[in-house]
C-alpha cells in the first residue's frame, strides 16, 4: 500500500522513466526491461526532490512502469508522442489541427501516443482503481475539462483518453466522450484496451 503522500511522487517518477524507455533508440528486450526501469527510476528519483521514504520511490515507480509496459504500451505499432499536450500537439500529422495555446492542468501524469492511422490517444496515470467504474465529482469535472481541451486540440484523430491504474489494470476505464463522464466504458473491453504492447 502506498502512503497518499508518496502517491503523487511515485506516479511523477513513473511517467517519467516510461518516457526515458520509450525514448531509447532500440526497444529493451523483455529480459533487458527490468534493469533498465530500476536504473532509471533509481537515476532519476533526484528531479523530484522527494524528502520521506526516498528509498522506496524508485521500487514503486520501476514496478508501475512495468506494469505499463506489460500491459497498456501500446508500441511498437503506435508512436509515442510525448509526455505532455504541446509535444503530442507537435507529433500531428501535417494538416491536422494545432492548438499550442492549450494545456492541460498539472498534478496528473499523462503520456500520449499516436497510431500508424494518426489516431491519438492519452494515458493518464492513477495508484487507485474505481470502484464500480464510477468516478469521483472531482475526477469528473477534471476529466470533463482534459476531454474538452483534447478535443479542440486534435479534433478528429483524437480516440479518448484511457485512465489506467497500475494497481488494479483491470479497472481501467476508457473516456472517449462526455457520455462517459457519467457511465465510464471498462478499457478491457474495448478496443484501446489491447492495442499492442512491447513486451507481451
Amino acid at each position: 500500500m502506498i502512503p497518499v503522500l508518496m502517491a503523487q511522487q511515485v506516479l511523477s517518477l513513473t511517467a517519467i522513466v516510461i518516457d526515458t524507455v520509450a525514448k531509447l533508440p532500440q526497444t529493451p528486450t523483455r529480459h533487458e526491461l527490468p534493469s533498465i526501469l530500476v536504473h532509471t527510476a533509481g537515476d532519476h528519483v533526484g528531479l523530484l526532490r522527494a524528502r520521506a521514504q526516498v528509498r522506496m520511490l524508485p521500487h514503486y515507480a520501476s514496478a508501475f512502469a512495468a506494469t505499463y509496459c506489460w500491459r497498456f504500451n501500446p508500441a511498437p505499432a503506435w508512436a509515442y508522442a510525448g509526455p505532455d499536450l504541446a509535444a503530442a500537439v507537435a507529433a500531428l500529422p501535417a494538416g491536422a489541427t494545432r492548438s499550442q495555446q492549450r494545456v492541460f492542468a498539472p498534478g496528473v501524469p499523462r503520456l500520449a501516443w499516436t497510431s500508424p492511422e494518426g489516431s491519438l490517444i492519452i494515458d493518464e496515470l492513477r495508484t487507485t482503481h474505481y470502484l464500480d467504474g464510477l468516478l469521483d465529482d472531482w475526477g469528473r469535472e477534471r476529466l470533463a475539462a482534459d476531454l474538452a481541451l483534447a478535443r479542440a486540440a486534435f479534433t478528429d484523430v483524437f480516440a479518448g483518453i484511457r485512465l489506467l491504474s497500475l494497481r488494479t489494470p483491470e479497472r481501467s476505464l476508457l473516456i472517449t466522450s462526455p457520455t462517459d463522464l457519467l457511465a465510464p466504458q471498462v478499457l478491457s473491453a474495448t478496443a484501446l484496451g489491447s492495442v499492442g504492447g512491447w513486451w507481451r
